[in-house]
C-alpha cells in the first residue's frame, strides 16, 4: 500500500491543490481550487464523483476506473458501473478497464479469454 505521503509528494510536484486515492491507493485523483470534488463512492475498483467547476457553475459525474485484473472481481465492478450508469447524468467514465472487446484486440503471449470480452462486451452496450 502506498503512503499518504506519496500521493501529496505527487500533488505537489505536479502543482495541484488537492488529491485523492480510492480505497486500495489505485486510483488517484488530482485537481485544482476552480474545481469542487465530492467522493459518491469510493471502491476497491472505481472512483465515483461529482465535478463542480466554479466559476463555470455546471457540474458533472465522472467514474474513474482501475479494474482488477480477474474476470470474477471485473463482473461486480461492470454491475456496479451499471447502476451507477442508470442513476447519475451527465457522465463521464474513463480508465484502465483491464477488458478487450474480441480477440481482434489482444496482444501478447497471455491466453485470450473469449467470456471476458462478453462480459465487458455486455456491460458497454448496457
Amino acid at each position: 500500500m502506498l503512503s499518504d505521503d506519496m500521493i501529496e509528494s505527487y500533488k505537489n510536484k505536479l502543482h495541484f491543490d488537492c488529491c485523492f486515492a480510492n480505497s486500495t491507493n489505485k486510483v488517484w485523483l488530482f485537481w485544482n481550487n476552480l474545481y469542487s470534488i465530492d467522493i459518491i463512492e469510493n471502491g476497491d475498483q472505481h472512483v465515483h464523483f461529482k465535478l463542480s467547476h466554479f466559476l463555470l457553475h455546471t457540474c458533472t459525474y465522472m467514474t474513474v476506473v482501475y479494474a482488477a485484473s480477474k474476470a470474477p472481481m471485473r463482473r461486480v465492478l461492470w454491475k456496479d458501473l451499471t447502476a451507477l450508469f442508470l442513476l447519475y447524468k451527465p457522465w463521464v467514465l474513463l480508465g484502465d478497464f483491464n477488458a478487450i472487446t474480441s480477440r481482434a484486440e489482444h496482444k501478447g503471449a497471455a491466453f485470450f479469454y473469449p467470456g471476458s470480452s462478453a462480459d465487458f462486451n455486455a456491460f458497454i452496450s448496457t
